[in-house]
C-alpha cells in the first residue's frame, strides 16, 4: 500500500495501520519499506517488520530494501522474502537507472538460503530477467517494463534518438 507524504521517502506500507489493513483485506504477503529511511512518524522503516512480525505472525512479510545492508537487517529480523525494490529510490540511490546486479548476486549468495530473494526493479527486457535467475533470484517482478509501456517506447525512442531527456524522472513521478 503505497501511501506518500512530503517529508519522507517511505511510502510502501509505512505504519501499522496499512500493515492490519492490508492483513484484514485478506492479503497473505505484505510487503513493507524495510530501508534505513526516517518515516513521517520519526521512526526508521526497517523496524516496522519487527513489530508487524509479532503482531501477525503467520502473514509473509515481504522486504523492501535499497542496499545489502537493509537486505541483512530484513533476514536477520525475520523478513520471509527480500528485494532491492528499492535501489533507485532512496537519497542515497536516486541517481541510478540500472540494477547492481553485482550487489544482487552478493545478497542471494548470503541470504538465498535462509528467505526468499526476488529481484524487483529497473528489469526492463527478458534478458534483464534471465540474468537475475542465473545470480541466485527465486523470482523477478517485471513492473514498469510491462505496467507503464509508454516508458517502455520512451526509453527506446530516446535512445534510439539520441535524447535521452531524463525518463527516470517520469518513471518516479507519483501516480
Amino acid at each position: 500500500w503505497k501511501v506518500w507524504h512530503d517529508d519522507t521517502d517511505v511510502f510502501i506500507t509505512p505504519t501499522m495501520e496499512e500493515v492490519k489493513a492490508i492483513w484484514d483485506a485478506g492479503a497473505e504477503i505484505i510487503a513493507l519499506d524495510c530501508t534505513k529511511q526516517t518515516t513521517h512518524e520519526g521512526t526508521v522503516a526497517w523496524d516496522l517488520l519487527e513489530q508487524a512480525k509479532k503482531e501477525i505472525p503467520e502473514a509473509i512479510f515481504f522486504a523492501d530494501v535499497s542496499n545489502y545492508e537493509e537486505a541483512q537487517h530484513a533476514v536477520e529480523k525475520g523478513a520471509d522474502i527480500v528485494a532491492p525494490t528499492l535501489y533507485g529510490y532512496t537519497a542515497e540511490t536516486k541517481d541510478i537507472s540500472e540494477p547492481d546486479l553485482r550487489e544482487f548476486a552478493r545478497m542471494c549468495r548470503d541470504f538465498g538460503d535462509d528467505v526468499y530473494m526476488m529481484m524487483e526493479g529497473h528489469i526492463y527486457s527478458p534478458e534483464d530477467a534471465v540474468k537475475c535467475l542465473f545470480l541466485g533470484a527465486h523470482s523477478v517482478v517485471v513492473g514498469s517494463a510491462i505496467t507503464r509501456p509508454h516508458l517502455t517506447a520512451k526509453r527506446f525512442t530516446d535512445l534510439m534518438g539520441g535524447l535521452q531527456d531524463n525518463w527516470r524522472n517520469a518513471e518516479r513521478a507519483k501516480h
